[in-house]
């Protein structure tokens, strides 16, 4: 409320009072906007950072494994570890990334 008396008091014509009025409210929408996609925006790191962890944590496993493997009998469950940790990134490479969403939004 101060900011809007402040403008009143600097701008005496009521038509530039109500446009200096309206393009405060845009920049305060616009600035909500960006908080709220700054928000958004984390959910998305933090689930790259939960892929790379849980790749990670399949590889390290993959590689204790065939470390450990004496016997071939054990073969068939690392191919299958394998294949479990090929597939997890064959999900996660079809992603779109942040310039796909932003070149979306453009078009919208």
């Amino acid at each position: 409320m101060e900011d809007e008396e402040i403008a009143n008091q600097q701008i005496p014509d009521r038509n530039l009072r109500k446009k200096h009025q309206l393009m405060l409210e845009r920049l305060s929408a616009r600035h909500q906007t960006r908080l709220e996609t700054r928000k958004s925006d984390s959910p998305e790191s933090s689930t790259a950072s939960a892929f790379l962890s849980h790749f990670n944590d399949l590889k390290k496993s993959i590689t204790s494994q065939i470390e450990c493997a004496a016997d071939p009998s054990r073969l068939p469950h690392i191919s299958s570890s394998i294949s479990d940790l090929e597939k997890l990134v064959a999900e996660h490479s079809y992603l779109p990334t942040k310039s796909d969403h932003l070149s979306k939004q453009s078009r919208i």
